[in-house]
């Protein structure tokens, strides 16, 4: 399930006035519906302001690996600077959501877990289907993996091991493995004056 607001105003203790949150919320199971309702949130508040940040809250159990490198190529491909913020659970695909985030522009909540697998098959079919699966799902973990490279300080090698079985960590440990930059609590707000 999916929440996104573009015209919410918070109100600012320091007198600024109210600020515009563009924000999206990203919660529960990553699927098809899921992806194309981020994807057009998106679209929709670039066309509205290339300028202002967009901030992505980021609870889920993950999902769909297609409709997560969706997500994540809409974000690269957009102008506005993007604010990524785990909390609760963020696990599998949504470890790479967390991780898209700008540099120096994503964080996780104290008491949010992250954890990582390996990709899951469900084959079935002829022997030639199933192994043309097979070589289509290492294709997708080698992409996977080469993406998280970029995207943390972790090596091809040390990320092989994290994906040979579950591996759950704390938001700091995520910290120290560059998924995240900041570990942190703060009102909605507080995200977009770090851009500013």
């Amino acid at each position: 399930m999916l929440r996104h607001g573009s015209t919410q105003n918070f109100s600012e203790e320091s007198g600024q006035g109210p600020l515009k949150l563009r924000s999206i919320a990203i919660t529960g199971p990553i699927t098809e519906e899921t992806s194309v309702e981020v994807v057009r949130a998106l679209l929709t508040m670039e066309a509205e302001d290339v300028k202002m940040p967009i901030v992505i809250f980021i609870n889920t159990p993950g999902g769909s690996v297609y409709e997560a490198f969706a997500i994540y190529d809409v974000m690269k491909a957009i102008k506005p600077p993007i604010v990524t913020v785990g909390i609760g659970k963020i696990m599998s695909a949504g470890v790479l959501l967390v991780s898209a985030g700008n540099k120096g522009h994503r964080y996780a909540t104290p008491n949010s877990y992250f954890m990582t697998h390996d990709m899951q098959c469900h084959s079935s079919g002829t022997f030639q289907d199933t192994d043309a699966q097979h070589k289509h799902l290492i294709d997708m973990r080698d992409r996977y993996l080469d993406i998280m490279a970029v995207e943390t300080k972790m090596t091809l090698t040390v990320l092989k091991k994290k994906l040979l079985a579950e591996d759950y960590f704390t938001a700091k440990q995520a910290k120290k493995l560059g998924i995240i930059d900041f570990v942190s609590l703060k009102k909605p707000t507080a995200f977009f004056r770090d851009l500013e």
